[in-house]
């Protein structure tokens, strides 16, 4: 619970097979103990840390490091491991009848050396290095193993990564691997992508909307179309968020269950997800992969303005309510078109499919210039001559019309990593079937008093970590003759979300100098929309430190400790007798601590007056003030008395010595006045 190493004092504790060590001691005791006698005494603590019960009947303790053998422990005293016997320092060298032990010395209170010897009387297993500090009324000071914190690798930490593929003992997970070529990074490495997911039932249909530039307006499918390819220069057209959504059909007129714009009923919302049917400057760009069954077909697109249609590889036999130029419309390809504005109109083809069927893919393009908007797609059995516009033998298309198998990849949005990660590698977001290979170098410079190494990893799919070369955890990833591939997906949440890996078992494998946290990231499929490895490992240190304690406890564990004792504040004039009023001022050696103040003779504590500039005495005043600080132990006080002399007093002369009696205000004992008769 401690955070800093005292600098009052140190203690020197010396390797010993049966490890004993002075744990705490209080040198100025009133109230907090008492012994056998009920008296208040000084006492001194002393604590087995070996693995086996240790006698301590023949060691020594002496206060003096010229006198070891000063007194010898005269009883069997069995000391468990982990336990603690409490010795009182009171001088009176007895055993009570309790078995209280009581040393031939007293601690003293302005602090001094302090030693255990063992049965031999020469080897010093536990001293001060010079002597323990001084000590206020009921406080001790002590021993106890502070918790250091530190992390040895976090999102800024200096990395490199590769794709590689997963190879058991790969020599890159070894500290001494040179990575020079790899490419650098932080340690927090990762990218979110939109991508294309599992095929469905229906359509994907994406939107975007144009809402500034120099053209603005969308006055043709071939620039309809660019907004989707991405060859429409930027400055022409600023294109809002796009959105996307998947539906089962292709019916979208911007009014749900009411379709004023297109023929058939129950249109659905935009992809932005508005049903406004008056919108301006947007396109619409439609997808799936189709299986049409063996026969004679119809099919066609009708919008408000323009747009296209797409069956790849489909020669189209007849069309009508085409429009484009010559080299737009090319008989029986696979595609048809109405290239500029109009209000409302469908274009249509007919086409067969021989026997066996064929499997391909759909895409529609519309456009809308301004007025009424709306795109839909249907299909007929047969070559007809009419339009769906009356729907006499026409149907949306959909999956199961007419028998037609209608799918499309669900779109994935990009991963919201939350905090999202430091150096974006959406370069190895490639369609092969490699990880990623992250390597971390970090530093120990001491391996002392290391007790614990954890590992707190954010991660997407899978991973398998080493340090120094060694594997020591895994997580989600299956090994087999394939490789590494994840075991199960991982949800976002879960991604989010550190997993804490405990790699305290693995402790030995640390060296001082260099070290190598080396973490191979599965990936999904190549579909996949992110990856994300964002690891953080700690190490914590058991440090024995030497603290004051302002609840002393004798015999049991230490507990949160002070950083040292503050030394008293210095007083600005001493103490004396005064006829006209002056300023005193109070400093500190310690300029972070806080003075606080009492005028009328008690002792200050941490809720008297807080001292913040000179303080104007003009009574009689007995100024009493302690430093304050957090995490140290109270000053001691200082003291200074100040009478103010009446002016019968001032004039008084005599030959004889003269004697001042201020009550400062109080009852004279035995009376009820502040007044000598």
């Amino acid at each position: 619970d401690c955070v800093a190493i005292s600098n009052a004092t140190t203690a020197t504790i010396s390797v010993n097979p049966q490890q004993l060590l002075i744990s705490e001691v209080a040198a100025s005791v009133d109230e907090s103990f008492t012994d056998y006698d009920d008296n208040g005494s000084d006492w001194i603590e002393i604590t087995n840390d070996d693995s086996q019960p240790i006698d301590l009947r023949g060691w020594y303790l002496t206060d003096d490091a010229k006198q070891p053998t000063r007194w010898q422990v005269p009883v069997t005293k069995i000391i468990a491991p982990g336990e603690s016997l409490v010795i009182v320092a009171s001088g009176k060298d007895f055993v009570a009848p309790t078995g209280e032990l009581h040393t031939n010395f007293r601690l003293s209170s302005d602090g001094e050396y302090l030693g255990l010897i063992s049965p031999d009387g020469q080897t010093t297993v536990w001293e001060t290095a010079t002597a323990f500090p001084a000590m206020n009324s009921d406080v001790s000071w002590g021993m106890t193993n502070v918790v250091l914190a530190e992390t040895v690798i976090d999102a800024t930490s200096r990395a490199n990564y590769q794709l590689t593929e997963y190879r058991e003992a790969d020599p890159w997970i070894s500290v001494d691997f040179d990575d020079s070529s790899w490419s650098p990074v932080s340690a927090s490495i990762g990218y979110a992508t939109s991508s294309l997911g599992t095929f469905v039932p229906g359509f994907s249909t994406e939107m975007r909307k144009v809402v500034g530039g120099r053209i603005w307006s969308l006055s043709s499918a071939d620039a309809a179309e660019s907004l989707f390819t991405g060859t429409a220069d930027p400055l022409d057209y600023v294109i809002a968020t796009p959105s996307q959504v998947v539906t089962p059909n292709v019916n979208f007129g911007g009014i749900i269950a009411v379709n004023p714009s297109g023929d058939f009923p129950e249109a659905f919302p935009y992809p932005d997800g508005t049903t406004f049917y008056t919108q301006n400057d947007f396109a619409l760009r439609t997808t799936a992969t189709v299986t049409i069954p063996a026969g004679d077909w119809s099919i066609g697109f009708g919008s408000s303005d323009g747009g296209l249609l797409r069956l790849a590889g489909v020669p189209f036999l007849t069309t009508k309510g085409e429009s484009g130029s010559d080299d737009q419309l090319i008989a029986n390809d696979d595609e048809i078109r109405f290239e500029t504005t109009r209000t409302k109109g469908w274009t249509t083809a007919t086409f067969t499919v021989p026997t066996g069927g064929v499997r391909t893919t759909l895409e529609a393009i519309s456009f809308e210039r301004n007025g009424a908007d709306f795109l839909e797609v249907a299909i007929a059995s047969g070559h007809l001559t009419n339009t769906p516009s009356p729907r006499v033998g026409w149907s949306l298309l959909g999956d199961g019309e007419l028998g037609w198998q209608v799918e499309t990849q669900a779109p994935l949005e990009a991963p919201n990593y939350s905090p999202r990660f430091r150096s974006d590698i959406t370069s190895a977001n490639t369609d092969t079937d490699q990880g990623i290979a992250l390597r971390v170098p970090f530093e120990i410079s001491d391996l002392d008093g290391i007790t614990k190494l954890a590992l707190s990893l954010r991660y997407s799919n899978g991973y398998i970590a080493y340090l120094n070369g060694e594997e020591v955890a895994r997580g989600n990833v299956t090994v087999d003759d394939a490789g590494a591939h994840a075991t199960a997906a991982r949800p976002l949440a879960l991604s989010n979300r550190p997993e804490e890996i405990d790699l305290s078992q693995s402790l030995p494998l640390l060296r001082e100098g260099s070290n190598l946290l080396a973490i191979y990231g599965v990936r999904g499929d190549h579909a996949h929309a992110g990856f994300l490895l964002d690891p953080l490992l700690n190490i914590e240190r058991h440090l024995p430190t030497n603290l004051g304690f302002m609840v002393p406890s004798p015999g049991v564990p230490n507990n949160v400790g002070q950083l040292g004792t503050l030394s008293p504040p210095k007083i600005s004039v001493e103490s004396g007798s005064f006829s006209d009023a002056f300023s005193v001022a109070i400093s500190s050696d310690d300029v972070r601590s806080q003075i606080r103040y009492t005028l009328d003779g008690t002792v200050p504590d941490e809720h008297s007056a807080l001292y913040n500039s000179p303080i104007d005495i003009q009574l009689s005043s007995e100024l009493r003030a302690r430093s304050f600080r957090s995490g140290y132990l109270p000053s001691s006080t200082a003291t200074e008395m100040y009478i103010r002399l009446g002016a019968d007093v001032q004039q008084f002369d005599s030959n004889l010595p003269l004697f001042v009696v201020d009550t400062l205000g109080q009852e004279v004992p035995g009376t009820s006045t502040s007044l000598f008769a």
